[in-house]
């Protein structure tokens, strides 16, 4: 079975000019935040706790953090 080469839509999205990464001393914050009674704090947390934006892996685990 022949490998398809590219990314897909997400994944270009991700390293689009002027696409927000998440650095390793932000993750903490976002978690806290992802557990906001503000709906849109949690929104705003989840959006940007995929592992697309997450430039480095989770301190306890060393995998992508997510909420």
């Amino acid at each position: 079975m022949p490998q398809r080469k590219g990314l897909n839509k997400h994944q270009k999205a991700a390293h689009r000019p002027g696409e927000k990464k998440v650095s390793r001393a932000e993750v903490a914050d976002l978690l806290e935040l992802s557990t906001s009674d503000n709906a849109e704090d949690r929104l705003t947390a989840a959006s940007l706790l995929c592992p697309c934006h997450v430039a480095a892996g989770c301190p306890r685990s060393g995998m992508p953090c997510i909420a």
